[in-house]
């Protein structure tokens, strides 16, 4: 074999390794953006989940029910935002509850609530931090 045929040849197994190891790191790297995003709709899911039970607990108690419940002001170090529409989408039958992560709105949880909630926040949003849930004249409200 002559020298010249032999670099041509190391030159193509090396470029064909590079092609391989291309694809590889690829295919790697987009089932961990994958993994990732599924974790966390997952913790948004749970979020959203207690949430929702407040709620549930609340629209099954008596008038006067009270009670203080506490949401992280980060969920695995981002921040998100939790709103809820009194349902001018479904004839005002039901909640929209819709959680998500600031900067992704794509990522997001949206559930249905039966009864409709009412509360003090800005822009139909629930706090992070301290929440206090009342039923008052058979209406569920939120207080910050």
């Amino acid at each position: 074999m002559k020298k010249s045929q032999m670099s041509l040849e190391l030159a193509l197994v090396i470029g064909f390794m590079l092609i391989v190891l291309t694809v590889f790191v690829s295919f790697i790297s987009s089932k961990v953006v994958d993994i990732k995003k599924e974790k966390d709709t997952k913790i948004l899911q749970d979020l959203t989940n207690v949430i929702k039970s407040e709620i549930d607990l609340a629209a099954i108690s008596e008038n006067g029910y009270r009670r203080t419940f506490q949401l992280p002001p980060k969920l695995d170090g981002a921040d998100y935002t939790i709103k809820y529409d009194n349902g001018t989408s479904t004839g005002g039958k039901f909640t929209i509850l819709t959680t998500y992560y600031n900067g992704d709105p794509g990522n997001e949880v949206v559930i249905f609530v039966a009864p409709k909630i009412f509360g003090s926040g800005p822009l139909n949003t629930i706090n992070k931090g301290s929440n206090t849930i009342t039923k008052s004249n058979g209406y569920v409200v939120f207080l910050p």
